[in-house]
């Protein structure tokens, strides 16, 4: 609910499950997943939080909760059974997250 979010979720394999829920206003969530069984949950409240979780490989999970104004996560996950949880309340928060090794260029 509220106005101007945008959310985009590719998906590249089997398996894969990505939920994003935006409340507030001028949220924004991009959401990549290439591989098998992966999981991302973002959950967006306030406004103008911004999200970027990439996922490349098998049987990872990601979590992002963004509960305040102006927050930054990107979380990308390499290889397999990576596991995240990014949770940002209050103003103007940055997370980066970078599990696992890249074996090979994704796409």
């Amino acid at each position: 609910s509220g106005s101007l979010h945008e959310a985009r979720i590719t998906q590249r394999g089997d398996g894969n499950d990505a939920v994003t829920n935006q409340r507030g206003s001028n949220q924004t969530a991009f959401v990549t997943q290439d591989g098998a069984d992966n999981v991302s949950t973002v959950m967006q409240s306030n406004a103008d939080n911004t999200a970027t979780v990439d996922q490349f490989g098998d049987n990872n999970s990601s979590i992002v909760t963004q509960s305040g104004t102006g927050n930054t996560a990107d979380v990308v996950q390499y290889s397999n059974g990576n596991t995240s949880t990014v949770n940002q309340s209050g103003t103007g928060s940055t997370a980066t997250v970078t599990q696992g090794m890249v074996t090979s260029m994704p796409l």
